[in-house]
């Protein structure tokens, strides 16, 4: 279906009153099928944000889509694009407790350091969390 509309001229980057788009909202399919459709025709725009200015990369980090967190990067997408609170994806993977999609944005160079408006690191966050795995990698990367 997405392939069908796509190509009968549906605009990948339209947005929902929330701002969200397609591509934000293909962050939460696993296969990556749908979000390798429209990251091929929205290739120049994947940056753009919701009204959080949360962009596709920090949905996919939330939601743990590895195959679309690896796509975007690889697309180029900044690992460290903070969204208007301030956070970057790597908060975003620490609050939704995906270690995997962690070590991809820290492969990246996603800044292990990176604190948002009120100063609350990754590393932080992780320790409110409570996840020990997650505190425990996030030091060996130099938190």
């Amino acid at each position: 279906m997405t392939r069908l509309l796509l190509e009968r001229g549906a605009d990948p980057l339209h947005h929902d009153r929330n701002g969200l788009t397609a591509l934000h909202w293909a962050a939460l399919e696993r296969t990556g099928a749908v979000a390798q459709l429209i990251i091929q025709k929205a290739a120049p725009n994947l940056e753009k944000i919701d009204e959080n200015g949360l962009s596709a990369l920090h949905h996919a980090a939330y939601w743990g889509n590895r195959r679309m967190v690896s796509r975007l990067l690889k697309m180029g997408c900044d690992p460290n694009r903070r969204s208007h609170a301030g956070w970057c994806p790597i908060h975003q993977a620490v609050h939704g407790g995906h270690l995997e999609i962690i070590d991809l944005l820290l492969d990246r160079g996603a800044d292990v350091n990176a604190s948002e408006h009120i100063g609350i690191p990754p590393l932080r966050l992780a320790l409110t969390m409570g996840n020990q795995v997650i505190i425990d990698r996030l030091l060996e990367a130099g938190a």
